[in-house]
């Protein structure tokens, strides 16, 4: 009995302070055990004050369940995200990089197909056309890339990626803006994009002997992650 009054102090002290790394564990903790809607909003909404990217891959764990959630606890979960998205010092953490975000928040999901619906359809977006519109580079494809961003920002679109356009924008996103815009950007695509993924030794490339590697990859994810 005293131990818990002991852990329930030590948690109340959370909300009068900014989490720390020492109560980050405890909040997690009490976050997967607490059943009363407005107390876990107030917990998820706390985990958004954090800076520790343990933070950020637990609520990316809640947000891969969120249709188990109650409609307020979806809306805290995103909004507590996008806290920690623009979170600066996160954003600068050294260890929150493009193999950590595919490691611990994309890696769970590529293997998942598209669910079957109604909603509108799945489709594929290129990394060189996503590129195009973050780093504003005004080529042959800029106009394109607006009008794809326009339909996916009004939601006509799924949008959906391949494993490795995560890694190549990610890359050239640092080479061109640093670490932090690279970082920021590419957690604001997660949010937005399902990411899957297709590994080249599983594919038989004898059945495409007129296409580019590139092209293969497409239709392979269409194949694997599209319900017909």
């Amino acid at each position: 009995m005293e131990m818990r009054n002991e852990n329930q102090n030590k948690f109340n002290q959370f909300w009068k302070n900014p989490p720390t790394d020492d109560s980050l564990s405890l909040l997690i903790q009490n976050c997967e055990n607490e059943q009363d809607i407005d107390n876990r909003s107030r917990i998820i909404r706390k985990l958004g004050e954090c800076n520790n990217i343990q933070a950020l891959e637990y609520l990316y764990k809640l947000k891969r369940n969120m249709d188990k959630e109650d409609d307020f606890i979806q809306y805290e979960i995103q909004l507590s995200l996008q806290n920690l998205i623009n979170n600066q010092q996160l954003l600068n953490n050294p260890e929150l990089n493009v193999d950590f975000i595919l490691e611990k928040l994309v890696s769970s999901q590529v293997n998942e197909p598209f669910q079957q619906s109604s909603d509108p359809p799945h489709i594929l977006i290129e990394s060189n056309l996503l590129e195009e519109f973050l780093l504003r580079d005004k080529t042959t494809l800029f106009r394109e890339a607006n009008e794809v961003m326009e339909y996916i920002l009004s939601g006509q679109i799924n949008p959906y990626m391949g494993f490795k356009g995560v890694r190549q924008i990610w890359s050239s996103l640092k080479e061109h803006k640093g670490q932090i815009f690279a970082n920021q950007l590419v957690l604001e695509i997660l949010n937005k994009f399902t990411i899957c993924g297709i590994s080249l030794k599983d594919i038989h490339l004898e059945k495409y002997p007129n296409l580019n590697i590139p092209t293969v990859i497409q239709i392979e994810i269409a194949r694997k992650y599209v319900h017909r």
